[in-house]
Order: structure tokens, then C-alpha cells, then sequence
């Protein structure tokens, strides 16, 4: 009886029964470095009323125009409603092939950390322009 249990109880986390869709909303936005579209990674983490972090990350990589929008999860865009910890981090963009050594294109120029709130049953839009 107890391995039918563990059995049961190992598919219903296989198909995702124990778990119920996260309370998030979409979040996008553009990047911008001196001007021009940034390459940039953003991740953005809930946090409770004492700051302490709480739940999963969403992250995303701009696009090449700049623009870019969060994923909570594989399934699910957007973040966790509430107020969020916000980290962009900004890289050299390659204006020409091997322009860049490897170490060169993933260090990173600029790193901006700012607070912001997911507004549920919106579009949250999070413009960051940025300069030196």
C-alpha cells in the first residue's frame, strides 16, 4: 500500500497537479545604454515587507532593438504581483563579428539594481535608460 502511495504522489508532481499557477503579470519593457539599444539581462525577484526575497526569479535578455519581456517559468511570462527587486545588467554590444573577446563580450559595462511593483490584470511596462 505505501509504494501505491509514493507512486500516485510521484505522478501527481510529474503532471503538476500540487502546483497552481503563480498570481504574476506581464512585464516588458526597453533598454537603453547612452542612447541605443542595450544588450541586457533583467531579473526581477519578489520581495515581502521586510525586503527578504521570496519565490522564483523571472528573467529575460533583451532583444536587438532594446526591447525584452519576463518569464516567471517555462509556461508562464511575466513576474510575481507585487513589489519586485530589479537587476539590469548591461553588456558591450558587438557592432561587428569577433569584434569582442569572449571575456570582453560577458563582462558586464553596467549594473543599475531599483525596486518596482507588478500591477496584477496589467501590462506592466519598465523602461530603463541608462547612460555611464
Amino acid at each position: 500500500m505505501p509504494l501505491r502511495w509514493a507512486l500516485l504522489w510521484s505522478f501527481c508532481l510529474l503532471a503538476g497537479c500540487s502546483r497552481s499557477p503563480a498570481n504574476t503579470a506581464p512585464v516588458e519593457g526597453l533598454v537603453l545604454f547612452n542612447g541605443l539599444p542595450a544588450r541586457a539581462a533583467i531579473t526581477s525577484q519578489s520581495v515581502n515587507e521586510q525586503g527578504q526575497l521570496i519565490g522564483r526569479p523571472s528573467n529575460a535578455d533583451t532583444r536587438p532593438d532594446g526591447s525584452y519581456s519576463l518569464t516567471y517559468s517555462e509556461n508562464q511570462a511575466g513576474a510575481l504581483v507585487g513589489k519586485q527587486r530589479v537587476t539590469v545588467t548591461v553588456y558591450p554590444v558587438e557592432r561587428a563579428a569577433d569584434e569582442l573577446s569572449f571575456q570582453e563580450r560577458f563582462k558586464s559595462t553596467k549594473v543599475v539594481k531599483v525596486t518596482r511593483q507588478v500591477v496584477a490584470n496589467e501590462t506592466n511596462r519598465w523602461n530603463f535608460v541608462l547612460t555611464y
